[in-house]
């Protein structure tokens, strides 16, 4: 049996995190293939923002995509433009980020200016039609691949960007231009290394980096463990950006993950790395001779197979979800945008079947279940405490409500799994469960169009495949810990503990699980003269626990106290109860 125990409470939050919003789930589409199977895919699925077209697209395709055509997308590729995505978006009550080329602007400082104008001219006077709820423009696409990855390249971008966002600024703040009244956000990518950001930002003219809103970081690691390596850098990033702004009298952006997923290993780059790595061994092969469509090469077709392995397909994808997710909350993420819906390469958490049927992974799944569940809560510290040797890792969210933990088992599923956390019976009245497990289907070649090399072991392919199974269960109750089963590999746990008849009504709105009652002595109590709480973040109250957090920083609001139920006698969370119906909590700040 594990265990594992667990602390919450508002001093407990991750100082930086923001609280999650509907803004942290947005999906790509690309632009590649039809919109009605991009549409197929995300039904159902919670869809904050729809980020549009695909960062490739947006900067290697001018003949296909750019400011010269009305709506961005040449109408001759039968491919949505700006009014019909802004349509799209408001349909789905989405807010919308939008990319704009840069690379191609590089020594065209005049017909950038001009081409801007007369786009945000348009934008602005409605010619696209009402904007969605919220929209952003992200100035360019992974600039070190669109440009070139040199100090030079660091200029041409930073340059191109200054005169995008000082552009995009001065027609906001315009109001004969702005007929709207819009508030549009302004994204910017950072550099990979501070270094690297420092020549970006040393081109942003007067007082121009104030006006950026958001910092773009793209995220694609092989495993869970790659994440935590980048985020100490990007947090100097965005604080040297913050520092800068502040500087001109600016407030300083916030980040957005403009794209991130498991990194999605393609066939044509395996291809590419499989030619180099057999010529250094003085094999040289003609491309033109290897069958990549019906996969006759085994040679290839094995180092393919091994490159999949070194990546968290399938079930495992699931803890690089949670993982990436919380990593860059705790640096305050505003909003974050997936790229893998209905695409056929190996991260994918969706595709469209040879039967034309839309069909979600099991990372679109923990996606799904993270949607739900962790809305208006912020991230709590023990989330980025995990160890590559724990065998089940955890990732919490609490808010004045809830408290939501997910639990991640490796591929030694631990069996038998209790958490405890301060607070059972008294800040926390009852508990859900659900569980997440996932199977590859029998026939997933046939079913996604993958021939078969008889010769070949396709099993690391096949988990790209793994299709979900979510279950609601009843956790049990003993001693001072909430027991769980976690007895399939990569299953992910999610208790949902309610702490107000608001977070008992929510929690019941999207677990399948049964209602657990906790019950404890009462200790907590009234604090007369204290604040009401309606459901602020600040109301989540603080629990004295050992600090296994040395690097903590504390709120500065010292002991807050638990307030006490002071509820009727009706409607309780006791066995038989409905509702209960609470008067708010009180806290000292």
């Amino acid at each position: 049996m594990g265990a594992l125990a667990i602390e919450a409470g508002r001093l407990e939050q991750v100082q930086q995190s923001l609280p999650v919003t509907e803004s942290e789930f947005g999906y790509a589409y690309s632009g590649f293939k039809s919109v009605d199977r991009f549409i197929d895919q995300i039904a159902g699925d919670e869809v904050g923002m729809i980020g549009w077209p695909g960062g490739a697209l947006a900067e290697k395709s001018p003949e296909k995509y750019g400011l010269n055509f009305d709506g961005l997308f040449n109408p001759a590729m039968k491919r949505p433009g700006l009014a019909d995505m802004f349509e799209i978006a408001r349909g789905h009550d989405a807010e919308m980020s939008v990319i704009l080329p840069t690379a191609r602007y590089e020594g065209q400082d005049a017909t950038l200016r001009s081409d801007i104008r007369g786009f945000m001219g348009k934008l602005l006077a409605g010619h696209y039609g009402p904007l969605p709820k919220a929209l952003q423009l992200e100035i360019g696409n992974e600039w070190y691949f669109a440009f070139g990855g040199s100090p030079a390249d660091a200029v041409a971008y930073g340059h191109v960007a200054d005169i995008y966002v000082d552009e995009i600024s001065r027609a906001l703040n315009d109001p004969s231009v702005n007929k709207l009244g819009a508030d549009v956000k302004i994204a910017v990518q950072s550099g990979r290394s501070l270094a690297e950001d420092e020549i970006v930002r040393s081109e942003f003219q007067g007082d121009h980096l104030a006006e950026v809103d958001l910092v773009i970081h793209h995220r694609f690691p092989f495993t869970a463990q790659g994440v935590a390596k980048v985020v100490p850098e990007l947090g100097t990033i965005l604080d040297a950006w913050k520092d800068d702004a502040q500087a001109l009298g600016g407030e300083g952006p916030h980040l957005f993950l403009g794209s991130y997923n498991v990194a999605s290993y393609t066939r044509e780059e395996a291809i590419a790395d499989y030619l180099k790595a057999e010529a250094k061994l003085g094999n040289v092969h003609d491309r033109a001779d290897i069958d990549m469509q019906n996969r006759t090469d085994d040679g290839f077709e094995q180092f393919w197979q091994n490159a999949l392995g070194k990546r968290e397909y399938g079930p495992a994808h699931a803890r690089v979800m949670l993982e990436t997710f919380a990593q860059y909350g705790s640096l305050g993420v505003e909003g974050a945008a997936t790229y893998g819906s209905d695409m056929q390469h190996s991260g994918r958490l969706s595709v469209t079947d040879v039967h034309g049927k839309a069909q979600d992974f099991v990372g679109q799944d923990v996606l799904d279940m993270m949607a739900e569940a962790t809305k208006g809560a912020k991230l709590l510290k023990f989330s980025l405490d995990n160890d590559a040797s724990d065998p089940v890792w955890a990732y919490g969210y609490e808010n004045a409500d809830k408290l939501v933990v997910f639990l991640s088992a490796d591929a030694n599923p631990p069996g038998k799994f209790s958490v405890s956390v301060k607070g059972l019976g008294t800040t926390y009245k009852a508990v859900y469960g659900d569980s997440l497990t996932s199977q590859v289907p029998a026939d997933w070649m046939e079913r996604f169009g993958i021939p078969d090399n008889p010769d070949i072991d396709e099993t690391n392919e096949s988990r790209g495949f793994a299709i979900g199974t979510r279950e609601g269960f009843e956790p049990k109750v003993e001693g001072a810990g909430v027991t769980v089963q976690m007895d399939d590999p990569h299953e992910v746990i999610r208790l949902s503990f309610a702490k107000t008849a608001a977070g008992l009504r929510e929690i019941e709105g999207f677990s399948d699980g049964e209602r657990v009652e906790l019950t404890g002595p009462e200790t907590v109590e009234d604090a007369p003269g204290g604040d009401t709480g309606g459901g602020g973040l600040g109301d989540v109250p603080h629990v004295d626990h050992p600090n296994q957090h040395p690097d903590g920083v504390d709120d500065g609001h010292g002991g807050a106290h638990d307030g006490a139920d002071a509820a009727a006698d009706h409607g309780g969370f006791g066995p038989g109860a409905g509702l209960l119906a609470f008067l708010p909590l009180l806290f000292f700040l």
